[in-house]
């Protein structure tokens, strides 16, 4: 019964591939540009393989996630005599304690990245200006949740990236707020130095 939810995870991170059965299909929609209707066609083993990006961002994690010292044989010990587990989540909440900002420079580096490679798929489709940077900056604007307007998704496709992107973006800037108060929160030596001050 333990290894049954870790398997589900990965079936399902699994699940987004391109089959054989789904060659001639195609996803069909209507885009606005410049006030003229344009009709966009994706196939749907690439908007399959697109949405895998987003699943396997969890393998990738999980690797680097076994590779820290959280993980490790002397970390179950230490975890077990304390009546925790040494996984996934533990690791992840040990890094965020120990090296917060390390984490979130990376995970921003990957998120950009990510968001906006997907984006672009999308939206370059329809309007061809809409390359890698200009996706960047949309991702930028829209996880700090500013939203300029200048550039935004205009097929359901890149919506639905743009709703992706809002939701972790919200995530991010609640853990960058934690993290920063973590930065200036008194450790007990600094905070008595403090109150004789």
């Amino acid at each position: 019964m333990g290894y049954l939810w870790p398997m589900i995870r990965e079936m399902i991170a699994m699940l987004p591939n391109s089959y054989p059965m789904f060659y001639d299909m195609t996803y069909r929609e209507t885009g606005n540009v410049n006030t003229a209707d344009q009709k966009i066609v994706f196939e749907v083993n690439d908007l399959l393989l697109c949405f895998a990006i987003f699943l396997r961002i969890y393998l990738f994690a999980r690797t680097l996630l076994s590779a820290s010292a959280y993980t490790d044989p002397r970390a179950q010990r230490v975890c077990t005599i304390y009546g925790s587990d040494a996984d996934y989540g533990f690791a992840l909440k040990s890094l965020m304690q120990g090296s917060s900002w390390k984490v979130l420079s990376i995970s921003m580096g990957f998120s950009l990245f990510i968001l906006a490679y997907t984006l672009k798929l999308f939206e370059q489709v329809i309007d061809p200006d809409f390359d890698l940077f200009v996706g960047m900056w949309n991702v930028l604007i829209t996880m700090t949740t500013v939203g300029y307007g200048d550039f935004f998704p205009k097929t359901h496709c890149g919506r639905v990236i743009g709703i992706i992107t809002a939701f972790w973006g919200t995530l991010y800037v609640s853990l960058f707020v934690v993290s920063t108060t973590n930065i200036l929160t008194f450790d007990p030596s600094e905070n008595k130095a403090f109150l004789l001050l």
